[in-house]
């Protein structure tokens, strides 16, 4: 099995990516991602409906900001009362009424149909917290007290549980780079950027934004993260150079972070 920790990557393999932040060891980066993306199911209608509102209250609390519609937050409390009026999945509920934080490491499957696979392939149950978590996220967004503990309870125990999801692992970034926990927030967004099969140009601004306000890695290793995590050359480039003013110390990190892709 996999155990997830930030581990040098010693082979030469052009598959094996050498950045020292690689958190998969000497596992190919093509099988992480292949797994991740074959435990991943369509996003239900809840789901996809939290994400479409999150995305519209994001960054609401930024000065200058228009205030959100009435009717999109009318549409957001339905739609919170109604996912937490659903029963949760036992093993959820049960992390929920723990004393502490999961005491298992996160793990990722060995093969496609393994045990852990089977145990944390994406379902209807995972996907109605999983779109809670958004939903809270989305409370945060607007300054509502109870989102941020919220967001992060369920973050929590889905990047525990699920460990593949790298959607979660980059929301879980953002939260905790908002609570100025910088190491932490750099450790989801790593894993968030390697894990999801096909980064595009926004999920790798966001990665950028989340590293230069952890000020825990220097430009050169966030460049070679962006050029490990897409094939495409261009891509690559493109986003690096958008990027670097991030890095730059004459500018003041205020600029408000992209959108997360979805």
């Amino acid at each position: 099995m996999l155990v997830i920790g930030f581990i040098s990557a010693c082979s030469l393999q052009s598959a094996i990516p050498r950045s020292p932040y690689y958190p998969f060891g000497k596992e190919d980066l093509a099988t992480i991602r292949a797994i991740a993306k074959a435990e991943r199911i369509q996003d239900s209608t809840d789901l996809a409906l939290a994400w479409e509102l999150y995305k519209e209250l994001e960054n609401s609390w930024a000065p200058g900001a228009p205030k959100p519609s009435e009717t999109t937050i009318s549409k957001l409390d339905t739609l919170k009362g109604r996912l937490e009026g659903l029963p949760k999945p036992k093993w959820f509920e049960a992390a929920l009424n723990a004393a502490g934080p999961p005491g298992t490491q996160m793990q990722l499957p060995q093969k496609i149909g393994d045990g852990i696979f089977v145990d944390q392939t994406d379902d209807a149950g995972y996907q109605n917290q999983k779109a809670l978590a958004v939903v809270y996220m989305a409370e945060h967004e607007i300054d509502r007290p109870s989102g941020a503990n919220n967001a992060g309870r369920y973050l929590t125990l889905l990047t525990f549980k699920h460990t593949w999801d790298w959607e979660v692992h980059a929301l879980y970034a953002r939260l905790l780079s908002d609570a100025g926990l910088r190491g932490p927030a750099l450790h989801e967004a790593v894993l968030g950027i390697y894990l999801n099969p096909d980064p595009d140009g926004r999920a790798l601004d966001y990665f950028a934004f989340i590293c230069a306000n952890s000020k825990k890695i220097q430009w050169d290793g966030v460049q070679m993260i962006i050029k490990d995590a897409v094939g495409d050359r261009q891509i690559a480039e493109a986003a690096i150079e958008r990027s670097k003013r991030l890095f730059d110390p004459r500018i003041k990190a205020t600029i408000v972070p992209p959108k997360i892709a979805h």
